[in-house]
């Protein structure tokens, strides 16, 4: 029997048992109140919110961040005489950081490759960029922890061993983890010059509204400097360090608002620096993404840079090469050289140069003739000269002039290696040219594409001419 026939049958049982009394009244079925509506709503989204949360601890792998890359710009390094270090902000890239992309209508341009490109400085300087991982919504290293990584890069690139002068440029808390990194190292007799854009030395108000969208534990050494023990154990130790005040600290600082806030004040961005600070048209992101070398973005930095290399350490242009001919004063011959270490099994390595006139009286060619490891073929290099007198000739060593290849089991191993140092040729008591100096030999070797090992062999000239 469906339903409707039992609710008939049971309306005429009621009115043949109380006749007359009419059908029976309507209970009505109770509702729950609202307090009791918001207590069923809220535990229900409790229950949808712990499943999300297992699901995300327990299940979901979010996708993994691409490797922070820091090295050279352009391949491994090949000037002695400059590097200069930029170090990229929070949440910023080595690339994405100082790249003008409205530069100009055909191309994009980025600061590191302007002074790479630049006339005055591409002889004699090289480009490191650092970079590491910061995030918006995930852990990552702190500030200190930063400066730790810096070092690391610094020393696994050889940066301070293979140049005279090593200069900082950073952006924003950049400048901060310079600053840790040095104060850690706690020496400055390379570092002819600092410079900041934006850095907030003092701390920014922005960073407790940041907090409240990011999960990154940097912006913590960023907080304002009466609630952060980072920033003010940072300034007291550089106010107490005397070899820190005699280094030229350049500030440049923001004048344009970014999305209507000024991002670090002036009064952060130029604490701790002992130079006239520099006032940028530009926001917190466009200060360091100059247009060309005329922007005032690029040339502060060009005329800093310009003041503390001393002119002897600048490697002179062909027309301030001295008129006397270095083909006619440097003896054409074999010059034996001796490896600075020795090789893994105990037995010493070592070259005989082959040194004969260049192209031009400013150049010499050399050919490396291996005598330790018989894997290891002739190459040949260019000396282009640095300084000469009546007693002296001074070279520094260029680029390989051309590759290099041995097998590598039933693969052909190939490489460029670059090489680096000073060679001078003296004339001694007794009229006698004897050549001293240490030559670096580096580069990568890969073996069908794949890089299959190093090299980094330091060779001195036992000053016999044979």
């Amino acid at each position: 029997m469906d339903t409707c026939n039992l609710q008939g049958a049971s309306l005429v049982s009621h009115m043949a048992t109380n006749p007359g009394s009419g059908p029976p009244p309507i209970v009505p079925v109770p509702r729950l109140s609202r307090k009791l509506r918001w207590i069923w709503a809220v535990g229900a989204l409790a229950v949808v919110g712990s499943a999300v949360a297992c699901w995300i601890l327990l299940v979901y792998r979010p996708p993994k961040p691409p490797p922070a890359q820091s090295g050279y710009l352009g391949g491994p390094a090949r000037y002695p005489t400059v590097a200069v270090v930029f170090v990229h902000g929070i949440f910023g890239t080595k690339g994405d950081t100082w790249l003008n992309q409205e530069s100009s209508l055909d191309r994009q341009t980025s600061f590191p490759a302007l002074l790479a490109a630049d006339p005055e400085f591409h002889e004699h300087t090289d480009i490191f960029l650092f970079e590491y991982h910061t995030p918006w919504f995930s852990n990552a290293a702190s500030i200190v922890e930063l400066a730790g990584q810096l070092r690391g890069s610094l020393e696994d690139h050889r940066v301070f061993e293979d140049h005279k002068n090593v200069i900082f440029l950073s952006h924003s808390m950049g400048g901060l983890v310079v600053r840790q990194y040095l104060l850690t190292k706690h020496d400055l007799s390379l570092v002819p010059m600092l410079y900041f854009y934006a850095t907030p030395t003092n701390g920014v108000q922005l960073t407790e509204i940041a907090l409240m969208f990011s999960w990154n534990p940097q912006l913590r050494g960023m907080l304002l400097l009466r609630a952060n023990d980072l920033l003010q154990s940072m300034q007291s130790q550089w106010f107490e360090w005397e070899q820190a005040k005699k280094v030229p600290s350049y500030c440049a600082f923001e004048t344009l608002p970014t999305y209507g806030v000024l991002v670090v004040p002036r009064d952060s961005a130029t604490a701790l620096c002992n130079q006239p600070p520099d006032p940028m048209t530009a926001d917190h992101f466009d200060i360091v993404k100059p247009r060309n070398r005329e922007d005032p973005v690029y040339s502060r930095f060009a005329a800093a840079l310009r003041k503390s290399v001393t002119p002897e350490e600048k490697l002179p242009t062909p027309l301030e090469a001295p008129a006397v001919d270095a083909r006619k004063f440097v003896i054409e011959g074999r010059y034996e050289m001796e490896k600075s270490t020795k090789a893994r099994d105990g037995r010493g390595e070592g070259f005989i140069a082959n040194i004969r006139p260049g192209a031009t009286e400013d150049e010499l060619d050399m050919s490396l003739e291996n005598t330790g490891d018989k894997g290891f073929p002739t190459l040949t290099y260019r000396l282009l000269r640095l300084k000469s007198n009546d007693n002296a000739q001074q070279f520094h060593a260029s680029q390989v002039l051309e590759e290099w290849f041995y097998s590598c089991g039933d693969r052909q191993l190939s490489a460029t290696p670059t090489i680096k140092g000073d060679v001078t040729f003296e004339r001694d008591a007794n009229g006698q040219i004897r050549l001293k100096g240490t030559l670096t030999l580096s580069g990568q070797a890969f073996c069908h594409g794949r890089q299959s090992g190093s090299l980094q062999r330091p060779y001195k000239f036992s000053h016999i001419q044979i």
